[in-house]
């Protein structure tokens, strides 16, 4: 897999978690999110997805990993990305 298409994964993880208040389960981000239906094994799409959780949280966007009929990831409380933030930005 090329760099393109894991920063396109990755972007599209962001998004995906963002959009989804109560958090998604691994399973969810799989079905959901372009990109890990193309992975040879459940082992690869498994270690994709950490690989990009890793990514997002070294980026700024850190994934909270809460237990609760399995696992849900979300991104953390205050990291949320949204588009008025980043085109109108808050004054000093």
């Amino acid at each position: 897999m090329n760099e393109y298409q894991s920063a396109r994964r990755v972007l599209a993880l962001l998004t995906y978690l963002t959009s989804i208040e109560e958090g998604a389960t691994r399973e969810d981000v799989y079905e959901h999110v372009a990109g890990y239906q193309d992975a040879p094994s459940p082992s690869a799409k498994r270690r994709m997805f950490e690989r990009d959780i890793r990514h997002l949280g070294q980026s700024g966007y850190p994934v909270e990993k809460a237990r609760h009929r399995g696992a849900i990831y979300k991104i953390a409380k205050g990291n949320e990305f949204s588009a008025e933030s980043e085109t109108h930005p808050k004054n000093p």
